[in-house]
């Protein structure tokens, strides 16, 4: 397989021109400036495309297993405490996220991805060979964009509830304004790029443990540049926070790098483009098997609450182990 690392500024050029398909892998930014950050460009052998389409009880996590977090708790409790006493001077949402690692798991990590997939069938279901005895995989339901005859398609999805708790997540204050930001901040983004995007009325996302709300936006697009459509999309504030260049600084101040984790996986092919965000993600290297997911943290977050929806996140996971 043929890779190729450039800036995400320089993407445009190195896409190809023939009729070969390409992957694009681009990791969560490690500075403010987006354009600088390298991606990875692959021709695969093969690849299988298909689309399927406030916690306030304790969430635990399988009891039979040790589990080691990063941050842990009280880690996390100062962590959340560390943001909102940043808001709204510097920052008025950081998205944090938490590595959880099971303590001398020794399955099969192919098996646990079967099984994983077998029970997430609403989203996008990605798994990555990354060398030997290295992958990722991903039960993402987040589509950043699709390009396809002309009409982009993109969608807002934040606010996240309990499995079965979409009237709870409507009525919901902070998760209506989380969501309603997210979805006029793509409309902006998407208008300063010329392209003028419409909303479709919001729904509800049903996972197996969780349920989010979504709204899909759509528009018109002609002669594009890629790397400046990813640019002015990615990271939302779905998995960064806002302002965009302070939430990343604080990001990689307080968290261990992400590396794949809430970056992108994207097709591109002759007849259409398809970016999805690496989000409800699971990675094995020969050190074990770790799960990463995120919180949005606002003025009105509780840390307790919002370690509760991490383990939410990752319960479907924790329970195939």
């Amino acid at each position: 397989m043929d890779t190729v690392r450039v800036p995400l500024a320089q993407l445009d050029a190195q896409l190809p021109l023939d009729q070969s398909t390409r992957l694009v892998l681009i990791p969560f930014p490690d500075t403010p400036d987006v354009d600088e950050t390298m991606v990875e460009i692959r021709t695969p052998e093969w690849v299988k495309w298909s689309e399927t389409a406030p916690f306030n009880t304790c969430i635990s996590l399988p009891s039979a297993i040790q589990w080691r977090h990063t941050p842990t708790l009280t880690e996390w409790e100062l962590d959340v405490a560390t943001v909102k006493k940043a808001i709204p001077e510097t920052v008025s949402k950081v998205v944090l996220s938490r590595i959880s690692q099971p303590d001398g798991y020794g399955g099969d990590p192919l098996q646990l991805v079967a099984s994983l997939f077998e029970q997430e069938p609403n989203s996008y279901r990605i798994y990555l060979s990354l060398g030997s005895q290295n992958g990722v995989c991903c039960t993402s339901p987040e589509r950043l964009f699709r390009i396809e005859n002309g009409v982009l398609e993109s969608e807002a999805l934040a606010g996240t509830s309990g499995k079965g708790a979409g009237a709870a997540l409507r009525e919901s204050h902070k998760d209506q304004h989380e969501h309603e930001f997210v979805t006029k901040w793509i409309i902006s983004e998407l208008a300063q790029l010329g392209i003028q995007a419409d909303a479709d009325h919001q729904e509800t996302v049903s996972l197996s443990q969780v349920t989010h709300l979504r709204t899909r936006i759509s528009g018109t697009v002609g002669q594009f540049s890629l790397s400046r459509l990813i640019s002015s999309l990615f990271p939302t504030p779905a998995v960064a926070g806002v302002p965009r260049s302070a939430a990343i600084s604080m990001i990689n101040q307080m968290e261990p790098a992400r590396g794949y984790y809430s970056g992108l996986l994207g097709i591109v092919t002759p007849d259409w483009t398809e970016f999805i965000v690496l989000i409800r993600y699971l990675e094995w290297t020969p050190d074990g098997l770790s799960i990463r997911a995120g919180a949005g943290i606002v003025a009105e977050s509780d840390p307790i609450s919002e370690w509760n929806e991490l383990n939410q996140k990752i319960k479907l996971i924790a329970d195939l182990i």
